[in-house]
């Protein structure tokens, strides 16, 4: 049924919002990150505030990796219904795993040169977030929805 094989492609980007945010504050919790506001370490209150990404929480950082998370899952879909696609899915996995290597060394320099413990503190969610959201992409990419019928499983 290839109706509903582009209906998947499409309902993968959707459910990547909540299940990255979900993943944001259980990451959070494992990490043992005290919850923003309360400073507790309990598991709901460091979830409340590590994985919702509406303003005026903390997870509102969490905002520019979703974007772009879900341009590329959207990018994915697209080119999958183009008879001759924009990018293939080993470009894409290249460029994913490339940005995620330079976002690591990138916030490793960052975060280890910052002698000032507050800003490192506020910066290092960014990276977590943009790192957790690209490698939950490239996860995605291998999900059978996002392979054209008949090309093997690069």
């Amino acid at each position: 049924m290839p109706g509903s094989k582009g209906i998947w492609t499409y309902m993968w980007v959707v459910l990547f919002i909540p299940v990255s945010s979900l993943a944001a504050g259980v990451l959070a919790y494992i990490m043992r990150l005290p919850a923003p506001g309360s400073g507790g370490y309990g598991f709901w209150a460091i979830l409340r505030g590590y994985a919702p990404f509406w303003p005026r929480t903390y997870g509102v950082r969490h905002i520019p990796s979703l974007i772009l998370g879900v341009a590329v899952l959207l990018l994915l879909a697209v080119s999958q219904r183009a008879p001759k696609p924009v990018v293939t899915m080993f470009q894409v996995r290249v460029i994913l795993l490339v940005l995620l290597a330079l976002l690591i060394l990138l916030g490793k320099i960052l975060i280890v040169g910052e002698l000032n413990r507050f800003t490192a503190e506020t910066t290092a969610p960014l990276f977590i977030y943009a790192g957790l959201d690209l490698f939950l992409v490239f996860l995605m990419t291998f999900l059978p929805s996002y392979r054209k019928p008949g090309v093997p499983m690069a």
